[in-house]
């Protein structure tokens, strides 16, 4: 008998103190979400998708989602939607004199902007200004989506949405990367692209279970817990080996040094899967600057990436031609090459490595479109003249901002304008 008591009095406390110490954590989550709402991650990457069969990853349709950017990027919140066809911004026109599809990735989606300064957005607004009024530009971008996605995304939409005109837009930073990871679409033996044949699998990213670990491993109170147990950890042992003198800028060549390796490892093994032929094995979200064709264009796997980009280009454009659409590539720059401290790299510390330029992802770009005689604007030159460090977001965020966005739809317009790819009435 006093066993049976002892044991639902036990039961009894250890519910009550279960309650209390989950009734703590939620509020000081709370504490700390209304204190650093900045620092809050959405998963908001993971819900707004759903997996495709033909291009893996789709927007869904008629959501509305928020955004919110980091207070060093301005802090505000932005809430972005959808239409019945998956595209952000309002429903389509029924019958425009002029309609223009934007695809790309999260840079052209932008659910960073408020609609009214995204790229798509503006390009309108600056073709109206220059005397074209009737004209519809449809925001495709797709977060993490890759050149090779926005090609067989266009080739079943062309019939459907009857273009003027298409935009690819090229991120010359991960979008090489891109088409090697997705394992969509390969070269055969004589250098012609081709489907892999492999069956598309749901990406993990989107599966409630990985959404769940995503929140709870990005809940401020945890977050804090590790970055506390972290430093007592290493704390001691980094004073002994750095030295409180310079103790920061030691750090940041580390970190520099340690990012470098990463991102080299990580290109090594996603080149590896592809001569070795085998299917995806790395997540549509896992972009990355392409280091391999930044420090050396000649190596091999530099080689076949800028081979299938080629590919890639070629065959959007040939599609474009037999349908009667024009058809232009807009090559936005990395903000690595760009600029100075908005990012862990930056082009001054790449300087180190013999084959490294700045302009060697925005060039592999541009030679491919010159050699296959497609439309195409650089964008690098122009950011450069009109203080880049302004042009793309701080702090991990290697976005273009609201600024670089209304720079590149302006120059897109007048380009258009003056080749009369648009005509005014």
């Amino acid at each position: 008998m006093k066993f049976a008591m002892g044991k639902k009095k036990f039961l009894r406390d250890s519910i009550i103190i279960l309650g209390i110490s989950l009734a703590i954590l939620f509020v000081s989550e709370m504490i700390l979400r209304i204190a650093y709402h900045e620092r809050v991650k959405s998963i908001n990457i993971f819900v707004a998708y759903k997996f495709n069969d033909d291009y893996l990853i789709s927007i869904k349709p008629n959501i509305t989602k928020k955004f919110v950017r980091i207070e060093e990027n301005g802090g505000y919140i932005t809430l972005w939607k959808t239409n019945s066809n998956a595209f952000r911004g309002p429903e389509l026109n029924t019958n425009p004199k002029y309609r223009v599809i934007v695809y790309g990735d999260s840079n052209i989606q932008a659910r960073f902007s408020g609609r009214a300064r995204t790229f798509t957005y503006q390009f309108a607004h600056y073709l109206n200004r220059n005397g074209i009024p009737d004209v519809e530009v449809i925001n495709a971008g797709v977060v993490g989506f890759g050149p090779d996605q926005s090609l067989i995304r266009f080739t079943n939409e062309i019939d459907k949405y009857r273009p003027n005109l298409v935009i690819f837009h090229i991120f010359a930073d991960n979008d090489f990367g891109d088409i090697l990871r997705n394992r969509l679409l390969s070269l055969d033996v004589n250098g012609n692209l081709i489907d892999t044949g492999y069956k598309n699998t749901v990406d993990e990213n989107i599966l409630i279970s990985t959404r769940l670990k995503f929140f709870i491993s990005n809940l401020l109170t945890v977050r804090a817990f590790k970055k506390m147990i972290l430093s007592l950890v290493k704390g001691n042992l980094s004073d002994e080996i750095m030295g409180k003198n310079n103790k920061k800028g030691v750090l940041l060549e580390h970190g520099k040094e340690n990012r470098i390796n990463k991102l080299e490892k990580m290109c090594g093994a996603e080149y590896l899967v592809y001569k070795e032929s085998k299917p995806r094995q790395f997540s549509h979200f896992a972009d990355h600057y392409d280091i391999d064709i930044a420090l050396n264009p000649d190596q091999d796997s530099s080689k076949t990436k800028i081979r299938l980009m080629a590919e890639v280009l070629k065959e959007a454009n040939n599609v474009a031609y037999r349908k009667g659409v024009k058809f232009l590539v807009l090559i936005q720059p990395s903000i690595v090459d760009m600029t100075k401290d908005n990012s862990i790299l930056s082009y001054e510390y790449l300087r180190k490595f013999p084959k490294y330029k700045r302009t060697n992802l925005t060039d592999a770009v541009e030679k491919i479109c010159v050699s296959h005689n497609i439309n195409f604007i650089n964008l690098f030159n122009l950011f450069i003249k009109n203080n880049p460090e302004d042009l793309f977001f701080r702090a991990g965020d290697d976005h273009w901002t609201d600024q670089g966005q209304r720079l590149a739809a302006k120059e897109a317009a007048l380009y258009m304008i003056q080749r009369a790819m648009i005509e005014k009435e």
